[in-house]
């Protein structure tokens, strides 16, 4: 499982995992619109996404991996 902080967040947010990553997860940031805005693959217990020219706003953070499938809501204030 994993949680993302802080949420909401302004320059960056982190998405923590309970346990270390065996294999790679591929981070997604999802706008209002379905559409994908940023992408991060990463095998580490924590990962920091930067939110430079994000606008404020209601997103989605779509998790995938082996043994993940998570959506959660990020909110974005700026």
């Amino acid at each position: 499982l994993a949680k993302l902080i802080p949420n909401p967040a302004s320059n960056e947010f982190k998405v923590e995992f309970q346990q270390a990553l065996i294999e790679s997860v591929t981070i997604q940031l999802i706008n209002s619109k379905g559409q994908v805005i940023k992408q991060v693959n990463s095998v580490n217990q924590s990962t920091s996404i930067f939110l430079n020219g994000i606008l404020a706003g209601n997103y989605f953070v779509k998790i995938i991996g082996k043994k993940y499938d998570q959506i959660h809501k990020l909110i974005v204030s700026k």
